[in-house]
């Protein structure tokens, strides 16, 4: 599982960080996350990212 800080994420889905941010507690089923980095930063899985954004495409 390859993981990513969550401005990529944000960058990733076209979010803003905090929206990245209160995706992830309000629905920890559709984006847990996944640990921490060196820095402290929290990691979410890419896979789990590119779900979200695909079921966003479907919709749209």
């Amino acid at each position: 599982m390859t993981c990513a800080d969550t401005a990529a994420i944000a960058l990733m889905l076209g979010m803003s960080v905090n929206a990245v941010r209160i995706l992830a507690h309000r629905h920890p089923e559709i984006l847990p996350r996944r640990g921490r980095d060196h820095r402290g930063r929290t990691l979410y899985a890419i896979e789990d990212a590119e779900n979200i954004l695909n079921a966003r495409l479907a919709t749209a």
